[in-house]
């Protein structure tokens, strides 16, 4: 290869390294334009009483749960504000109400913007610029709005500028109240920032648009539920669902076909409908999943535009009527997870679990296990647990492997996958489920 080729060479690698992002970036300006866009999400949720039910304080720490977190550029934040109050001859109505922010300086906000970050990328963006009125958008003595849009990445993908018109006699006005953007197609948008740029006017924000670049982004497995009889005992199992706006949900067999199962009063696959209700934090339902014969088990699957949670209540009575219960609560798959437990013959104390695979592809899962002083696997070659597509599967901790410790003890189940799984763990005493046991995420850093 010649000098000439190999410069020419490395010139098409750093090239390539250092491209743009490709993507069909859109700006979008006007109220009407996100009127006609299908499956668009509102924040705040549900209508302006969740954003506004309490005033002056802060954004994120309001509707973090929600995957938006807002953050002011340097040292600036921002916040839930509620204006003056209105009073007219209907009575007194509260102020204009937004999301402000609240820059570093009081006396100025130049040169500092609201950043908003969305936990799963979005597709497509809008926001209503200031605070809703009568006279329509208050911003004043501002001269352009700027919105600045990033992938996960950190890289610009693109811009949206507007800036008011002249409409004579000193006077000038925004031609849209609303603007956004559409990203067609590459990566989509995890961080927004607007931004007035020079101007000392504080950025506020009345109410945003958005759609996610994947649909129905928040998911929680609940890796267990049973119901029937089984050696004499009786299980079954009580179902809650929390959500904000609207959920899909599927009852699965342990093979990962859907359970024609009568839950919440609906289908096995069925969307939950926002009720009107006061608040839409308190959408919840409850409902004991019935079995279809002698013993019906499964796992649950629950799907949601907005952050969505929820629990299985697992009951067993045994031969002489007294009742154990475990609570069974909605997990996000992970690749790595870390289940303490203890194993006593004399007290009869062993450990279960219940593992789901929920993806289209096949998982295989390391196994490590320890105690305080030595590994029973092999840290270059450990065994392995294959779960299908879809399948889940409820075993004693001993079938896990033909090697696990069977003595007295206190341990550590590792498990690794490159494939994301869901699971719960259970004490049991006399080989009923007793209670649970913590399961960690390296991830979440912390047990469920």
């Amino acid at each position: 290869m010649s000098k000439t080729s190999r410069l020419l060479f490395l010139f098409v690698v750093v090239s390539i390294i250092d491209a743009p992002i490709h993507a069909e970036y859109i700006p979008l300006l006007g109220y009407e334009v996100f009127q006609e866009k299908e499956g668009l999400l509102v924040y705040p949720p549900g209508g302006e009483s969740s954003m506004y039910r309490v005033g002056e304080m802060d954004a994120s720490e309001m509707e973090s749960r929600n995957g938006i977190i807002f953050t002011g550029e340097g040292e600036s934040n921002v916040r839930i504000h509620q204006g003056e109050e209105f009073h007219s001859l209907g009575g007194v109505y509260p102020g204009p109400r937004c999301i402000e922010h609240v820059p570093s300086s009081e006396t100025s906000s130049a040169d500092e913007g609201i950043v908003i970050r969305f936990k799963y990328p979005v597709r497509i963006f809008g926001l209503y610029v200031g605070r809703y009125s009568f006279s329509g958008p208050g911003v004043e003595g501002v001269a352009a709005i700027t919105l600045r849009a990033y992938s996960q990445s950190g890289q610009l993908v693109g811009t949206t500028l507007t800036e008011r018109a002249y409409l004579g006699e000193g006077e000038y006005r925004f031609a849209h109240s609303t603007l956004g953007f559409e990203v067609t197609d590459g990566p989509g948008i995890t961080t927004v920032v607007l931004d007035y740029g020079e101007e000392h006017v504080r950025e506020t924000i009345g109410e945003i648009y958005y759609k996610y670049l994947v649909p129905h982004p928040f998911k929680i497995i609940l890796p267990q539920i049973a119901h029937g009889t089984a050696s004499g005992a009786s299980i079954e199992s009580d179902l809650t669902l929390f959500w904000d706006a609207s959920a899909s949900v599927d009852v699965m067999s342990s093979w990962g076909s859907p359970l024609a199962s009568q839950i919440l009063n609906e289908g096995s696959e069925f969307t939950l409908s926002g009720e009107h209700r006061g608040d839409p934090q308190e959408y919840f339902k409850s409902s004991t999943i019935p079995g279809l014969d002698d013993l019906t088990v499964g796992y649950v699957v629950a799907e949601s535009d907005y952050p969505i949670d929820g629990q299985v209540v697992y009951r067993t009575t045994d031969a002489e009527g007294k009742v154990y219960e475990a609570d069974i609560r909605g997990c996000v798959p992970e690749t790595y997870l870390q289940i303490p437990f203890e194993i006593n013959q004399a007290e009869n104390l062993n450990a279960a679990l219940a593992i789901v695979n929920p993806s289209g592809t096949v998982a295989e899962i390391e196994i490590h296990v320890n105690d305080s002083e030595d590994s029973y696997t092999e840290f270059w070659d450990p065994p392995t647990f294959t779960l299908q597509p879809g399948e889940q599967r409820a075993l004693f901790m001993h079938e896990l492997w033909d090697q696990m410790p069977s003595e007295d003890g206190n341990y550590i189940l590792q498990l690794r996958s490159a494939v994301p799984f869901a699971a719960a763990a259970f004490y049991t005493r006399n080989w009923i489920v007793v209670g649970n046991l913590p399961v960690w995420s390296y991830k979440e850093g912390q047990a469920r």
